[in-house]
Protein backbone atom coordinates (compact mmCIF):
# COMPACT_ATOMS: atom_id res chain seq x y z
CA UNK A 1 0.00 0.00 0.00
CA UNK A 2 2.86 2.40 0.65
CA UNK A 3 4.05 2.07 -2.95
CA UNK A 4 0.60 2.98 -4.28
CA UNK A 5 0.43 6.09 -2.05
CA UNK A 6 3.93 7.13 -3.09
CA UNK A 7 3.11 6.64 -6.79
CA UNK A 8 -0.13 8.60 -6.46
CA UNK A 9 1.68 11.51 -4.80
CA UNK A 10 4.31 11.44 -7.54
CA UNK A 11 1.65 11.46 -10.25
CA UNK A 12 -0.15 14.40 -8.64
CA UNK A 13 3.15 16.28 -8.38
CA UNK A 14 3.91 15.69 -12.08
CA UNK A 15 0.43 16.86 -13.08
CA UNK A 16 0.72 20.01 -10.94
CA UNK A 17 4.13 20.83 -12.43
CA UNK A 18 2.80 20.29 -15.97
CA UNK A 19 -0.21 22.55 -15.37
CA UNK A 20 1.98 25.28 -13.87
CA UNK A 21 4.33 25.01 -16.87
CA UNK A 22 1.49 25.31 -19.39
CA UNK A 23 0.03 28.32 -17.56
CA UNK A 24 3.46 30.00 -17.48
CA UNK A 25 3.98 29.33 -21.19
CA UNK A 26 0.57 30.73 -22.12
CA UNK A 27 1.19 33.79 -19.96
CA UNK A 28 4.52 34.37 -21.66
CA UNK A 29 2.99 34.07 -25.13
CA UNK A 30 0.07 36.39 -24.43
CA UNK A 31 2.23 38.99 -22.66
CA UNK A 32 4.25 39.59 -25.83
CA UNK A 33 1.21 40.96 -27.64
CA UNK A 34 0.32 40.89 -31.29
CA UNK A 35 2.21 42.60 -34.11
CA UNK A 36 1.03 45.92 -35.50
CA UNK A 37 -1.16 45.26 -38.54
CA UNK A 38 -2.35 48.77 -39.39
CA UNK A 39 -1.19 52.34 -39.22
CA UNK A 40 2.25 53.66 -39.99
CA UNK A 41 5.58 53.91 -38.22
CA UNK A 42 8.76 55.90 -38.83
CA UNK A 43 11.87 53.80 -39.41
CA UNK A 44 15.20 55.67 -39.44
CA UNK A 45 17.47 54.89 -42.38
CA UNK A 46 14.85 54.49 -45.11
CA UNK A 47 15.41 56.54 -48.25
CA UNK A 48 11.75 56.71 -49.33
CA UNK A 49 8.30 55.48 -48.36
CA UNK A 50 7.82 51.71 -48.01
CA UNK A 51 4.45 49.98 -48.06
CA UNK A 52 3.97 46.58 -46.44
CA UNK A 53 0.80 44.56 -46.88
CA UNK A 54 -0.57 41.12 -47.59
CA UNK A 55 -2.22 39.76 -50.73
CA UNK A 56 -5.42 37.70 -50.79
CA UNK A 57 -3.48 34.52 -49.87
CA UNK A 58 -1.90 36.27 -46.88
CA UNK A 59 1.57 36.48 -48.46
CA UNK A 60 3.59 39.49 -47.35
CA UNK A 61 4.12 42.14 -50.05
CA UNK A 62 6.76 44.88 -49.69
CA UNK A 63 6.76 47.82 -52.11
CA UNK A 64 9.64 50.33 -52.06
CA UNK A 65 11.06 52.88 -54.49
CA UNK A 66 14.65 52.18 -53.47
CA UNK A 67 16.43 48.76 -53.49
CA UNK A 68 18.15 49.80 -50.25
CA UNK A 69 14.77 50.00 -48.53
CA UNK A 70 13.76 46.50 -49.64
Amino acid sequence: MRVVGWAAKGLVAVIVIAVVGVVALLGSITRRGLPQTSGSIHVPGLHAAVTIGRDEQGILQIVADDPHDL
